[in-house]
């Protein structure tokens, strides 16, 4: 492994387990055993190596996965896109803790993030419009869907760090069922309720549900005009 890719990886693991906030680019030069002045010759600042962690890791793994999905069977395109959510929030939780700090401080990154959120909820859009097509969920207006998925994404950015700041006990897995929990909380109304159990069987045996199966829910969906 070459010094900046070393370098990389190392302030992932250190601000996976400290924070950001907690780690400096002196102490990440200690832990790597290189000079600051060495560090600094691949990245300007810490700002930066978080550039990079989104820019050239979490950014084409998440583009690999919704370009990838196949809109053609929603219900297999709906849990891996929630299963692609909740393992970039495991390996990368420090964006998701400390999301609106990282956002602030750099711009580049603020910018990223709109784009890519724009294209992730077009993405969305289309699942959604496939599942309905297909019976899995609930027919809804289009203002509607735009509504559910901005709650989708607020979940994703904000759940993660609001359990964390609760609980600092909890621990990274717990953490992760419970945000794929809350996504499926978000999305139950608007699964039709005969495909409810087989999209929660689908998380379960990904290991990504603890929750119970429902009890008999035919007849509890509504069609909204």
């Amino acid at each position: 492994m070459d010094t900046r890719e070393a370098i990389k990886k190392t302030a992932l693991k250190m601000f996976n387990e400290e924070g950001v906030s907690n780690v400096s680019t002196v102490r990440l030069a200690e832990t790597l055993g290189i000079s600051p002045g060495n560090l600094y010759y691949y990245y300007e600042n810490k700002e930066h190596i978080i550039r990079s962690i989104w820019e050239e890791d979490i950014i084409p793994a998440q583009t690999e996965v919704m370009e990838g999905l196949d809109l053609s069977k929603p219900d297999e395109a709906a849990v891996r896109f929630i299963k692609a959510m909740a393992e970039t929030a495991t390996k990368y939780i420090f964006i998701y803790t400390e999301f609106y700090v990282i956002m602030r401080n750099d711009p580049r990154i603020s910018k990223l993030y709109k784009e890519r959120n724009k294209r992730g909820s077009s993405i969305l859009m289309k699942m959604f419009e496939a599942g309905e097509a297909s019976g899995l969920f609930v027919p809804v207006e289009k203002e509607e869907k735009k509504m559910i998925i901005q709650s989708f994404w607020c979940i994703v950015t904000s759940q993660v760090g609001l359990n964390k700041t609760l609980n600092p006990s909890k621990s990274k897995k717990t953490l992760i069922t419970e945000l794929v929990e809350n996504i499926y909380m978000v999305m139950k109304p608007y699964i039709q309720p005969d495909k409810r159990e087989k999209l929660m069987d689908a998380l379960k045996e990904e290991g990504y549900y603890k929750g119970e199966r429902t009890k008999n829910t035919k007849g509890t969906g509504t069609k909204r005009q």
